[in-house]
């Protein structure tokens, strides 16, 4: 390759960086030697083995962390666009469930999914669209109703 600054190293895919992975798409000559070592040290059954495990543990330990949430948010939080902004934020963070408004002047969100997506749709909770003034934001813990996608109602 005339581009490698190793001689007789050849490109890489950049789809699968190594531990001496540069920006061009080449190796560096201590990344090329490690990724070597480990390759000669680890055969592909192993390689392969290890790859399994991982996945499985991790698909058990991401279904495990789903959670639900019901928050009441008063304040002037009706007719500001509230209950959109809270289902375009629910949307893109993945969650699903609903919110609607109440005849107290609140509005009722109830959602479900990891814990940190919805930690972050609580702190979006507190601050709401323009238009809005949230006083004050009661959260509650639910069980999941296993809902899919997220609707005003």
């Amino acid at each position: 390759m005339d581009n490698c600054p190793c001689p007789g190293m050849e490109l890489i895919s950049l789809r699968t960086p190594s531990p001496g992975h540069t920006n061009r798409g080449s190796m560096n000559c201590e990344g090329s030697s490690l990724a070597s070592r480990t390759r000669r040290l680890m055969g592909t059954d192993e390689r392969r083995r290890r790859g399994r495990c991982i996945g499985k543990a991790m698909c058990g330990y991401v279904l495990s962390m789903k959670a639900a949430k019901r928050w009441f948010v008063s304040g002037t939080v009706q007719g500001v666009g509230f209950r959109f902004f809270v289902q375009n934020k629910a949307r893109e963070l993945g969650l699903a469930g609903w919110t609607r408004n109440r005849s107290d002047g609140r509005v009722e969100v109830y959602a479900e999914g990891p814990h940190a997506q919805l930690s972050e749709l609580a702190a979006a909770l507190y601050l709401g669209p323009r238009m809005a003034e949230v006083r004050s934001v009661e959260e509650r813990d639910e069980p999941a109703e296993n809902l899919s996608g997220f609707a005003v109602r």
